[in-house]
């Protein structure tokens, strides 16, 4: 039985930023993200909610759907 829900994986920080801003440099890249989850309205409360901590450098499969629901994939 073949199903059509993508199993997503945890991953770094410095991963799941360059995935989003590819065109930019490793600090501004992560810079960029971690403004983005600041200033993406209530995606910082909703990842707290399941554990999120602004200082974590792993974003579990959990949390990486999350961001995916609120920026879109990258």
């Amino acid at each position: 039985m073949q199903t059509d829900m993508k199993r997503t994986r945890g991953m770094k920080l410095g991963r799941l930023a360059m995935r989003y801003y590819p065109d930019s440099s490793y600090r501004t890249a992560l810079r960029r993200f971690r403004e983005e989850i600041l200033l993406t309205r209530d995606l910082l409360p909703a990842l707290q909610s399941i554990g999120y901590s602004e200082h974590q450098r792993y974003f579990s499969p959990r949390q990486v759907q999350m961001i995916e629901q609120y920026l879109g994939e990258p």
